[in-house]
């Protein structure tokens, strides 16, 4: 995970729109009352789908959401859609300081935190 305006590559760096970031991992079933995502930074707002599940959108921190519905016992299938904004776009395009740009992407840390 990475800030997109930070990287080398300009088509990243200068990317406006989404990106799906994917993975799957593996809960053991605990005591806890309700168990949040938490995904740390976010530039500019993440859409969280855990399996299969659209567990909602989050666009200002903390960048936390509740998924004790939709989480399952051993694997879990998640998926979290990043939107960034056009300024971007348009900085690349004009070449203007990069001081302008916005952060973008999933830096993280992303974490599964369970609330007693």
């Amino acid at each position: 995970m990475t800030d997109w305006s930070k990287s080398e590559d300009d088509l990243l760096k200068y990317y406006s729109g989404t990106a799906n970031y994917t993975t799957t991992f593996t809960y053991q079933k605990s005591d806890a009352k309700n168990v949040v995502i938490d995904l740390g930074e976010v530039g500019v707002m993440a859409t969280v789908t855990l399996n299969g599940e659209n567990i909602g959108t989050s666009w200002m921190a903390p960048y936390r959401l509740n998924i004790t519905d939709a989480l399952q016992k051993g694997e879990n299938k998640l998926e979290i859609k990043v939107v960034n904004v056009w300024r971007n776009r348009l900085t690349g395009d004009k070449l203007v300081p990069e001081e302008e740009m916005s952060v973008s992407g999933l830096m993280g840390p992303v974490t599964i935190r369970t609330i007693k």
